[in-house]
């Protein structure tokens, strides 16, 4: 059975085994109407086996959506994949047309800061993703522990409006992706102003990065699994 849940999601939370991030692209000023559909294709059948929640994020160019699904293992979406994933895409484009489906990539949860119980809402989710050369899957754990580290040995306190920040691996060992919480896009876009010199230093020169987008979101919808 589907329950609603928080428009942000837990991403913290205990039993996911695997997390699967993806983004949609939509015709400007359909976000919301691509987010509804997806969610309402859901609820018209039965949760799948090993999904435990679903949750969509509006990007801030208005033409995005992010999916940020948890399971509970990673064969649980294959599964998906090879069986119900067409009837839930009909679903889908009976009521919205124009979407480009986007690189869907495979995570798990490595590290996360400690989110303070009295910490602001979250008004805005930040994805760091980080692109490796190779598929050795120790470089994108190098780099976020090398980003853990550096966040030690600053003297200054963390960014005013960064409440936590979830560090992921990517299964096949190319990717890494930091999902920061924020209480607004506002706070976020004065932290990139003056960035922490040691923390610049170890998210741009740990061995294999070829690249790294930093996107925000704002968090709109989710539903979860009932227990």
């Amino acid at each position: 059975m589907w329950a609603d849940a928080d428009s942000v999601p837990d991403l913290a939370r205990a039993g996911v085994g695997v997390v699967l991030i993806g983004e949609w692209g939509v015709r400007r000023g359909d976000q919301r109407r691509a987010a509804d559909a997806v969610l309402a294709a859901w609820r018209e059948s039965s949760p799948p086996p090993g999904l435990l929640a679903y949750h969509c994020l509006l990007g801030e160019d208005a033409a995005t959506v992010l999916h940020y699904q948890q399971w509970t293992d990673p064969d649980a979406p294959r599964r998906f994949v090879g069986g119900e994933r067409q009837r839930w895409l009909r679903a889908v484009r009976a009521r919205l047309t124009g979407i480009e489906h986007r690189r869907v990539t495979a995570y798990r949860r490595y590290r996360s800061t400690g989110r303070a119980p009295a910490a602001p809402p979250t008004g805005c989710l930040v994805t760091v993703t980080v692109e490796f050369d190779g598929t050795d899957p120790q470089r994108p754990r190098t780099w976020v522990d090398g980003v853990f580290a550096a966040a030690g040995t600053e003297a200054a306190a963390p960014a005013a409006g960064l409440t936590a920040a979830h560090f992921h691996l990517g299964l096949n060992g190319t990717r890494a992706v930091n999902l920061a919480e924020w209480t607004t896009a506002a706070a976020h876009r004065a932290a990139t102003r003056t960035p922490a010199p040691r923390l610049r230093a170890a998210a741009g020169g740990s061995p294999g990065v070829a690249g790294i987008a930093v996107t925000r979101f704002a968090p709109y919808r989710g539903i979860a699994v009932a227990s």
